[in-house]
């Protein structure tokens, strides 16, 4: 009877073995085999380790080379991949504060890896503001010139006298704070700041409001 008790026991714990590696077997296979996340292809989860490595170090040229001889090597046509063509494009002008042309090229791809995860970021906040601003009401006797890219802008502040002209640059960095844009200097001081008036900008001091002029972009569509 004890005998029989061991064997049955011997049984049950070999069926047990054998389906705990028959499920381990599966699911190692469908790890292998199952779709990319990018879209139908022939190339595995597996295939991608080295791409998403270079994508996480932000080597965004490796990882599109790396693909490229991947699609070659498997003879898949690279045109499926213009979305990753585009992703890494993109990423490349965000890392390089190029938000403006960045985002043209997220708009394109909206939904693709994470995408949208862009739209959340601070930086597009200030996406709108990108371009170069010029004035078309004055309060003072000066025309500035805004050029702005992303949180950093260069005023170029044209003064006009009786016998000559000056004109002098001084770089801001934006901070946004409800609806307006504090331009800070290098030094930490707040002396102004800008809001949209509709499609317009408008430079207004700091501490009083007051309108100091009004610019549109010449990069407005």
């Amino acid at each position: 009877m004890r005998s029989d008790n061991k064997d049955e026991t011997k049984y049950i714990l070999k069926l047990l073995f054998t389906l705990i590696i028959a499920i381990v077997a599966i699911s190692f296979a469908y790890s292998l085999a199952k779709p990319d996340i990018y879209g139908e292809s022939r190339l595995t989860t597996l295939d991608y380790i080295p791409v998403e490595k270079a994508i996480k170090n932000k080597d965004y040229n490796e990882a599109y080379e790396l693909l490229q001889a991947m699609c070659k090597q498997k003879g898949i046509k690279w045109n499926l991949y213009l979305r990753y063509y585009t992703y890494f494009g993109a990423c490349k002008l965000f890392d390089d504060g190029n938000y403006k042309a960045a985002y043209e090229n997220f708009d394109k791809i909206r939904g693709f890896r994470d995408v949208d995860s862009f739209y959340k970021k601070e930086e597009y906040e200030y996406l709108k503001l990108c371009g170069t601003w010029y004035m078309v009401d004055s309060q003072i006797n000066a025309d500035f010139i805004l050029s702005i890219s992303g949180k950093q802008m260069v005023v170029t502040t044209i003064e006009y006298g009786y016998y000559d002209t000056q004109t002098n640059e001084i770089s801001f960095t934006l901070i946004k704070k409800d609806n307006k844009y504090i331009m800070q200097q290098s030094d930490g001081q707040c002396d102004y700041y800008l809001t949209f008036f509709g499609s317009k900008l408008e430079l207004r001091e700091y501490d009083t409001g007051s309108l100091i002029g009004t610019f549109v972009c010449e990069d407005a569509e």
